[in-house]
């Protein structure tokens, strides 16, 4: 959002005036040598940050605020929530991590089993079968997928939480009259704000990431980077643009 029209005043960025009337920030683009942008939208990142693992902070500011928003939702006092998490790519991987950093059971599902094994070192639990997603409090919904948000809507058991992680890939019109007749409560969330920026600098360095930065390709390797992604080879694939004066040294 632009940071200044009423949407984004009430932090409400997807509903930007500005950006209906056009990206305030257009102008330079992303693959320009230096980029002009408001100072709302520059975050500071502490210092001795590795560049690999700065480039995850947007992705799990995204994944805070989303957690954020759900938790007033829960009786912590009462009982400890279970959570489950649909979709074992880069923003499931990201929240599996947060909500295991704040030693709360989570299990994750994914149909892809190499996006699974990344995760088998660590705390949390692999899922067996998407046929026992009622036995969970919250289920985030990380894939975007049309098909997977109908069934986590259908197979949640009555009064879950279901928070819907950033934008859906695709349009599809589904019912939710699962949702209604079990009276569970659905939260989508999409987008951050400077606060959930900071605490996502913050806690990059306390998480395991290397399965999300190890994979890092020059832009000459643009097409090998782009097959290995579309294969699935890699939980994520960075691309390194080299500087001008890297450019003119080995030119």
């Amino acid at each position: 959002g632009c940071g200044s029209c009423r949407a984004c005043l009430r932090s409400s960025p997807l509903e930007c005036e500005g950006e209906r009337n056009g990206d305030p920030r257009s102008g330079t683009g992303a693959y320009s040598e230096y980029v002009s942008v408001p100072g709302i939208f520059a975050h500071k990142l502490p210092e001795g940050t590795d560049m690999r693992e700065a480039v995850l902070v947007e992705a799990l500011a995204v994944v805070l605020r989303g957690l954020r928003r759900v938790e007033p939702l829960l009786d912590f006092a009462a009982d400890i929530p279970r959570f489950a998490v649909v979709g074992a790519g880069p923003m499931g991987h990201l929240c599996a991590l947060a909500l295991s950093s704040r030693e709360l059971p989570v299990t994750v599902f994914d149909r892809n089993a190499k996006r699974l094994a990344y995760l088998k070192d660590s705390p949390v639990s692999i899922g067996s079968s998407s046929a026992s997603l009622d036995e969970f409090d919250v289920l985030v919904e990380a894939t975007g997928d049309p098909e997977s948000l109908e069934s986590v809507v259908q197979g949640s058991k009555s009064d879950a939480v279901l928070l819907l992680l950033g934008l859906p890939a695709s349009r599809r019109q589904f019912t939710i009259r699962g949702a209604a007749a079990g009276e569970k409560t659905i939260v989508w969330s999409a987008g951050a704000e400077d606060g959930d920026f900071q605490e996502a600098a913050r806690m990059l360095s306390r998480l395991e990431t290397d399965a999300l930065t190890d994979y890092v390709v020059p832009l000459s390797r643009f097409a090998e980077a782009w097959d290995s992604f579309g294969a699935g080879d890699r939980l994520k694939v960075l691309i390194e643009v080299s500087s001008r004066n890297e450019q003119l040294e080995s030119g």
